[in-house]
């Protein structure tokens, strides 16, 4: 590698996975792992409201913790919802995220889901840059850092 790479800076896009335990039981093995979420889960309607936030966006929305004078500008190249049994798996990937601001896109999807916000009012929310708006911030223990990208190979 070149004398000037750094694995944090040098990267040109992330890609972040949140996983939800969707059923009306726990699963004793990813108690700690995925997020347990007993409503039924309407994927369509949460894949309609997530591509309310591909492209270039002022995500201040989405971040907890955000100063006036921190850039708050990121890019989100895709984003998809999957169901494979009864886990339900988002990635999202990026050129760069705000503090919490995946788990404040999954807890802003579960209250579309939930209908307290319409996917119709997403952007109006994000061009609001008022975090009170968005939903709640998903607990952590269902994120994981998925891939890391250093070409433009995404």
């Amino acid at each position: 590698m070149p004398a000037d790479f750094h694995a944090r800076f040098s990267c040109k896009a992330k890609e972040y996975m949140y996983r939800i335990h969707n059923s009306e039981s726990k699963n004793p093995f990813t108690t700690d792992l995925e997020l347990l979420y007993r409503r039924k889960l309407d994927i369509p309607l949460m894949q309609e409201a997530a591509q309310h936030f591909i492209g270039t966006h002022d995500f201040a929305t989405f971040c907890t913790n955000c100063t006036e004078k921190q850039n708050t500008i990121r890019t989100i190249y895709d984003i998809t919802i999957e169901k494979q049994g009864n886990t339900v798996i988002l990635l999202v990937k990026g050129n760069g995220f705000l503090y919490n601001m995946v788990r404040i896109l999954v807890g802003t999807l579960l209250s579309v889901n939930e209908g307290r916000i319409t996917a119709s009012e997403l952007d109006a929310l994000l061009a609001s840059r008022n975090r009170v708006l968005a939903g709640i911030t998903a607990q952590a223990h269902g994120l994981y850092l998925n891939r890391v990208f250093y070409e433009d190979e995404f």
